[in-house]
Order: structure tokens, then sequence, then C-alpha cells
């Protein structure tokens, strides 16, 4: 490691939910990295307080227990407010959660020495995926696989991906948005960040390797959320927060396509017969967004707040 990479200050948020067992898993995990964390706060979404006897007493954890499911984006912020408290402008925040472990111990070197060798004061992000956003059409479009090149400039670093946040960036325009609650929060941090001069970048050469080892090379499609596996309570978030973050960030136009791709993606999960859960809550997330209503609004399973995008 070099001594510029040493110089770096990074502390982590890890959002957790109904999951001790693979918390302290992915915990082992974060802990194996070569670069070392100044600290990690742990979020604990679940008002039982599942994760506290797993994590009270680790020293180079802070544990915060919520009295209410935050949900991912929710999580992120106050593990946000909570460092950015302590961190200076050049000192860097990483968002994990507690089901998405670092692919390999020199991940978040790799990280801090790609942000390093950047050139750029109004440097806010950097990340191992991200996507683009089509401000017209009101959704996320995947970046070609002939675009994975040099330093690739994205307008979203994919949650669950590992997103490394400048402590000045995101003090200058706050964290995730905690109404938002599950999905896209990472989308419309990042057009936060844009919208004030802050650039979001990529390694394009790792994002190829990434890409190609999930299978995800040559893919026939421009739209990332045809890459996601989605479940009726999920999609209802993705529908309603597309409509809600196309009101916010994009063009005149946006909302209106927005709207139509949620009718059109219930119109083809009846067509493929995916229950009336999905078809139902995929509508009503859209009317939600159409009426501006935002908060956790749908119970997630129990056991299931799994926040990392298939943004690849």
């Amino acid at each position: 490691m070099s001594e510029a990479e040493r110089a770096v200050r990074v502390a982590a948020v890890m959002v957790t939910f109904c999951r001790p067992d693979t918390l302290l898993k992915t915990m082992g995990n974060v802990r194996k990295q070569s670069f070392k964390l100044d600290e990690i706060v742990v979020i604990d979404n679940d008002p039982a307080r599942s994760a506290r006897r797993h994590m009270e007493g680790t020293p180079d954890v802070t544990y915060l227990a919520m009295c209410d499911n935050l949900g991912p984006a929710g999580g992120l912020a106050r593990g946000v407010e909570h460092l950015l408290a302590s961190l200076d402008d050049d000192d860097w925040i990483l968002f994990l959660d507690d089901d998405d472990p670092p692919s390999s111990v020199d991940d978040l070197r790799q990280l801090v020495a790609f942000s390093l060798s950047i050139s750029d004061a109004r440097l806010g992000a950097v990340g191992n995926v991200g996507a683009r956003y089509d401000r017209r059409r009101g959704r996320m479009a995947r970046v070609t696989d002939d675009q994975l090149t040099g330093v690739v400039s994205v307008d979203a670093i994919g949650g669950g991906q590992m997103p490394l946040y400048r402590a000045g960036a995101l003090r200058s325009v706050g964290g995730p948005d905690a109404a938002l609650f599950f999905g896209l929060d990472d989308l419309e941090l990042g057009l936060r960040l844009r919208s004030r001069g802050w650039s979001l970048a990529v390694d394009g050469a790792a994002w190829r390797r990434r890409r190609a080892d999930a299978g995800r090379w040559n893919l026939n499609t421009q739209d990332v959320r045809e890459l996601r596996s989605p479940t009726p309570w999920r999609e209802y978030y993705n529908s309603r927060n597309q409509v809600l973050i196309a009101r916010q960030h994009g063009g005149r136009a946006a909302v209106s396509f927005a709207v139509m791709d949620g009718i059109a993606r219930a119109t083809r999960s009846l067509a493929r017969r995916e229950g009336s859960a999905m078809i139902r809550l995929t509508l009503r997330g859209v009317l939600d967004g159409i009426r501006r209503r935002s908060g956790r609004t749908v119970a997630p399973p129990r056991t299931s707040q799994h926040m990392g995008a298939a943004v690849r």
C-alpha cells in the first residue's frame, strides 16, 4: 500500500435488518480487507435489536439501534449523519449492506487507489459499478460494454457494490433520501451530487471484469431495470421511487414516461402470470408516486431487505 493510500481515512456505514448471523459473516469479511477502516457504524433497522448482542462491545464498531425500520435509505442517512460529525471533508464514507460482502480482500484498497488516481477536486464518489440517468425518459440507462474504458463518468454508483462517497460531498448535499425507504436511493443521491457539481466515477476496466464475471456481458438491453429480479414489495418501491425521482430530477416528460414504464411492467407481469400481488403493487407504486406519497408504505418481509441494485 502506498503512502498516499495510508493517509486516506475511510469509515463505513452498514445497514442490517433481522439477519444477525449474516451480519456477522459479512463483518468478518469486511475486517479482512487489506485497507483497514477507521470506524464501522452498524445501523440496526430491527426494533427488536436482533444484532445488538453481536455488535456491542466490539472495539471498531459503533452500534446504533433504530426505533423503527428506516429501510436501507433511512439507515444509511442516519449513519452518514453520525459519521459527518467527526470526519473531515477529504475523508470517505463507504456504504455497506449486511449481505453484500466484498468480493476480494483488496476491493476497498483498489477503490481508494482509484480515487487517488483522479485529479478532480470535485470528485464526490467512486464505485465498482454505476449507471447513467435518462432525464427525458425518467429511468436509469445501462452503460454499454464499449464505454467501459478508463474513468467512466456516471450519474449513480450502484448500491450494494461498495459505493465510496467523499465526506465533503455528502456534507454539502446530505445523505440518502430517507423518504424513499427502499430502492433507487443510490440514483437519487447521485443525481443530487451531480446537480451540485460533484462528479461520480467508476474504473472502466474493473467494471468490465465484474460485468463479465457476473454473466452480464453482451446483454441486449439498455435498461438497468430489466436486469432485476423483482418481488412485489420491491417492485412497489422501485415503481413509486422512479416516479418520485422523475419529478425531482427528470425533464418535462420524465414523469409521464416513468408512469408508462410502471404500467408496462404491470402489463408484462399479467402476461407472464406473475401473480396479482405483483400487478397490484406495481400499479399502486405508480399511483403513490403520482400522489407524491413516500416513506415506508409497504412493509417488506422481516427477513428480506436486501438493498443492492443490479446495476452492472
